[in-house]
């Protein structure tokens, strides 16, 4: 009988506007009595199940009116996760008595290898995570779960499980019981956790291991030096060649506060939060001189005689021995030589000539400051050797250049040989 004909359609005016007629209500009563009445009572019976429903290890029985686990769950309240799993499926047919387990899905991150990958897993414990990954053949670490920040897999284990502590360089052996955390393993192995400390889980066979390690983080202060640099500057008062540190230079100093995070010891995170200058650095200035030289003066090979000429200063003659020593004092200068050899050349002179430019030794022809032997091989030096004091002290220091190096070692020669 059809109830969607015109005795829904009339309607009586009242006091709360129009109202069903009291006949029509009756009616449909009527029918949905008598429709009642046409169920079997086997069929009321077989739609009607009573069952054990488990979420994450905890039971509860459901009275269910329906023929699918899925019923089941939506009478239960039940809602699912995309990676939940329920067993049996949920289009499987209900049976008084039946045992519905859901296992909610929990998303962990592991490392299997040295490779960081995030997955889904139905496990409750650690211990069965691992397990499982390894049967697939994955050599797998995880991160112990400690305290509320990470409740997905506090308990380590859901059986005995033997496992091994490695901590501050020493190695435990406990037996795991069922239900129990990572702190209360640890604790009852005597090793302390601060906050920071970060514990490992690994499988090997039926052998768990547990890597404890040791995490610091905070900020501290050091103090470093800031390098000085060097300045070059040219000095045209120097020879060219000559150097001289005009200001020794002088590190500046400077503190900075750095975060640093180390685990077992090695740093793994760093990073300079703040830098204070101290005291500047003073920087280092070198002189350089720009001061040509006079060129070396060289020696005929054959006579030993002076082939280049070296400047003479014009405002000195040399003609007494005062002047000539001045005079000579300026060319042992120009080459390159310090004034302890020009001590040496004095006494030296002063032993052949007293630095008299006419001295004439009568019984060797000796003549000159330098007691040139002859005389006239000064006139390499210029063709008023005899007259020129200038030019005998350069013709003898080209000689003494030549034969000996330097002043200090002629003096040497003629210490020890009475000549040079």
């Amino acid at each position: 009988m059809s109830l969607s004909g015109m005795e829904w359609k009339k309607w009586l005016p009242g006091p709360q506007g129009w109202q069903p007629n009291p006949r029509i209500v009756w009616s449909v009563a009527a029918v949905s009595a008598a429709a009642v009445i046409g169920l079997s009572a086997s069929q009321i019976s077989a739609a009607h199940h009573d069952v054990t429903l488990e979420v994450d290890g905890v039971s509860r029985p459901v009275s269910v009116f329906g023929n699918q686990v899925a019923q089941a769950l939506d009478a239960a309240g039940v809602e699912l996760a995309p990676h939940d799993q329920v067993t049996p499926a949920l289009d499987s047919r209900l049976l008084t008595g039946s045992r519905i387990s859901v296992s909610r899905a929990k998303n962990v991150s592991v490392k299997v290898g040295q490779n960081p990958i995030t997955l889904w897993t139905t496990a409750s414990s650690s211990d069965e995570l691992l397990s499982d990954l390894a049967a697939r053949g994955h050599d797998t670490m995880i991160a112990a779960s400690r305290g509320e920040s990470r409740p997905e897999l506090e308990t380590l284990a859901n059986r005995k499980v033997n496992a091994t502590i490695n901590a501050d360089g020493n190695t435990t052996e406990v037996v795991i019981a069922p239900g129990k955390k990572i702190d209360e393993v640890l604790a009852s192995a005597k090793i302390q956790l601060s906050p920071l400390d970060q514990v490992d889980l690994a499988k090997n066979g039926s052998k768990m291991t547990i890597d404890v390690h040791r995490v610091t983080r905070g900020n501290f202060t050091e103090e470093a030096e800031i390098p000085f640099k060097t300045i070059e500057k040219e000095d045209p008062r120097l020879w060219k060649g000559e150097e001289k540190v005009a200001n020794e230079g002088i590190p500046g100093r400077f503190s900075r506060t750095i975060y640093r995070e180390t685990r077992d010891g090695q740093v793994v995170v760093e990073t300079e939060v703040e830098r204070h200058e101290i005291a500047a650095p003073v920087d280092k200035m070198v002189l350089k001189g720009t001061k040509e030289k006079a060129a070396p003066p060289t020696l005929d090979p054959e006579t030993g005689d002076l082939l280049a000429d070296v400047p003479v200063p014009e405002s000195i003659t040399g003609t007494t021995p005062a002047s000539a020593k001045l005079l000579a004092k300026g060319m042992v200068a120009q080459q390159g030589w310090s004034n302890s050899e020009f001590q040496c050349l004095e006494k030296l002179w002063t032993r052949e000539s007293n630095w008299n430019y006419r001295s004439l030794n009568r019984s060797s022809g000796a003549y000159g400051i330098p007691q040139s032997l002859p005389g006239n091989k000064m006139a390499s030096a210029g063709p008023d050797w005899r007259t020129n004091p200038a030019t005998q002290i350069k013709w003898g220091l080209g000689y003494i250049k030549g034969r000996y190096g330097t002043p200090c070692n002629a003096l040497g020669h003629s210490y020890s040989h009475n000549w040079y």
